[in-house]
């Protein structure tokens, strides 16, 4: 069998995830993927979990990679005069929630113009401003991967 590197793992099991619904990604799928490999480098054939997002998987991605798998966007337009009033509103509430109120979930644009995290923040479903939605904006477009 021939020896596979970190990086190459690393590609098949995110594939593996990739292209299946995340119910039918297992625990058991990431250990044969690694035992399969007989890299002793990674410290990790032993992992019995039978949560994904647990033991060998966390070696392979990111919290906020695995917490995007099989999510969605969602994008709700808010136009002025019926959903916010210019230079009064300073928060939006989106029908989803961002995950854990994680910005990473969340684009907010200003008629097409991306926002600067540092000029909003997340809770649950409400999105707060820093300062009120300026006069001139016509339409405010919130994205929340969920």
């Amino acid at each position: 069998m021939t020896q596979k590197t970190r990086a190459n793992l690393t590609t098949e099991i995110t594939t593996l995830i990739a292209d299946a619904p995340a119910a039918n990604i297992s625990a058991a799928d990431v250990r044969t993927v690694l035992n399969n490999s007989k890299d002793s480098n990674l410290n990790i054939l032993t992992d019995t979990s039978d949560d994904l997002t647990e033991g060998s998987s966390k070696l392979l991605l990111s919290p906020t990679e695995r917490s995007k798998t099989a999510r969605e966007w969602h994008a709700q337009i808010f136009t002025t005069g019926v959903n916010y009033t210019p230079n009064i509103t300073t928060a939006l509430t989106h029908g989803f929630t961002a995950p854990g109120g994680d910005k990473d979930f969340v684009t907010v644009e200003f008629e097409g113009v991306p926002q600067s995290q540092n000029s909003w923040s997340v809770a649950g479903a409400v999105i707060t401003f820093t300062s009120a939605i300026p006069v001139g904006v016509d339409f405010v477009q919130i994205n929340v991967l969920a």
